[in-house]
């Protein structure tokens, strides 16, 4: 006789760009092809009083599989909570004997600033058994220095739609740019446009390389309504040498607005390279997400991209660790990418066709073949029910 299903609560954000609430609305369609899961969902209260729900970024028939969802009775227990979203809680649930916590650690420490109650992690873990997922091995040794116990701390990798994230054919692809006036040699970065994505980093080394290169452009897309995207580009072209500030402003293409997820992966394909110039990542999903279209991909070296990214699609840019002074009132670590590196590995990208093409190839495979969001779950659904 079967068992009856697991029931599962989810304590999350939907509806909105952000990608604790991305990864989630992800990780919730695949959980709703699993039928020894019982889903309810509970959303959480967004972190700042502006963000706004969204739609349009799945497609309408996903949106309403994951708007349908149905929330707790009151009262109700659960074998499992998963929270993802909101300030940063650790408690145990009261509605389950086990409770799993996703965050992640961009400047390798958890600041006591990201909790609901301003404490460390190391002191509410010690009063249950929470446990934490994180999706890089970065981010897990982040946890450990804020005192999270080792056993307590699993990482599950984020993944791609495959269906969405896939290559175009080569001759359908240059049809398109033709028709889309796409000419010369596009870079793609996609993020919020802070200061741990880089951004000024790919900005000066645009300004460098289009001297030798004048046909490259840069395509920027940014999250405006989340994190104000345009106002931190501005700012950055403000930082350029007047010279550099006009050329670079030539070459730059910004989209700010929600754009779904099948427009995402269309900027992908048409891109001749992704850059991840980041400073401070916990998993940077768009390098993935781009891989898995077919684009090569320029990433700092050091960080959570070291998990996924392989030499046969991805140039590495060499980076050393820095001491972050003030990580919202405490000490922490980020990787500084070299700029002349970076120049370098922009140039031999559009100088060499031979690592465009085995990206096209290499990418899309391994990506499919290892990390869509079937694997994460796969490997979730462990942490959330352990064998007794």
């Amino acid at each position: 006789m079967p068992s009856a299903p697991k029931k599962l609560l989810i304590e999350g954000w939907r509806g909105l760009p952000h990608s604790y609430a991305l990864v989630n609305e992800f990780q919730i369609l695949d959980l709703l092809t699993r039928p020894e899961i019982s889903l309810a969902h509970h959303d959480l209260e967004y972190l700042v009083p502006r963000w706004k729900p969204v739609s349009g970024l799945f497609s309408p028939a996903e949106e309403a599989r994951i708007a349908g969802i149905r929330t707790p009775a009151e009262g109700e227990r659960f074998d499992a909570v998963f929270r993802i979203g909101g300030r940063l809680d650790m408690r145990a649930s009261p509605r389950a004997g086990r409770t799993v916590v996703f965050t992640t650690s961009e400047f390798r420490m958890i600041p006591k600033a990201y909790t609901f109650d301003n404490r460390p992690i190391a002191a509410t873990l010690a009063e249950n058994d929470t446990v934490v997922v994180t999706p890089s091995n970065w981010s897990r040794e982040g946890l450990l220095v804020s005192g999270a116990p080792p056993e307590r701390v699993i990482v599950v990798p984020h993944g791609v739609d495959p269906i969405v994230f896939s290559p175009m054919d080569e001759a359908e692809r240059d049809q398109l740019r033709r028709a889309m006036k796409w000419d010369g040699f596009i870079f793609v970065t996609v993020g919020a446009g802070t200061k741990n994505k880089g951004i000024d980093l790919i900005l000066k080394a645009l300004a460098v390389i289009s001297k030798k290169h004048p046909q490259v452009r840069l395509m920027i897309k940014g999250l405006d309504d989340l994190y104000s995207s345009d106002k931190s580009l501005a700012i950055e072209m403000r930082a350029l040498p007047a010279e550099d500030a006009q050329r670079v402003g030539n070459l730059l293409h910004y989209r700010g607005g929600v754009a779904p997820f099948t427009d995402l992966a269309m900027l992908y394909r048409l891109a001749d390279a992704y850059i991840a110039s980041y400073r401070a990542e916990g998993f940077c999903l768009p390098a993935l997400e781009a891989a898995a279209c077919g684009a090569p991909v320029i990433c700092t070296t050091g960080g959570p991209t070291d998990d996924f990214m392989r030499d046969d699609f991805c140039l590495r840019i060499n980076s050393h660790l820095e001491v972050l002074a003030d990580c919202h009132g405490e000490p922490g670590l980020r990787w500084e990418p070299d700029l002349d590196h970076l120049i370098g590995q922009m140039l031999r990208v559009i100088e060499e066709p031979e690592i465009r093409r085995r990206a096209r190839e290499a990418g899309p495979k391994f990506v499919h073949g290892n990390y869509t969001w079937h694997h994460a779950v796969n490997k979730l659904l462990p942490v959330l029910f352990p064998q007794t």
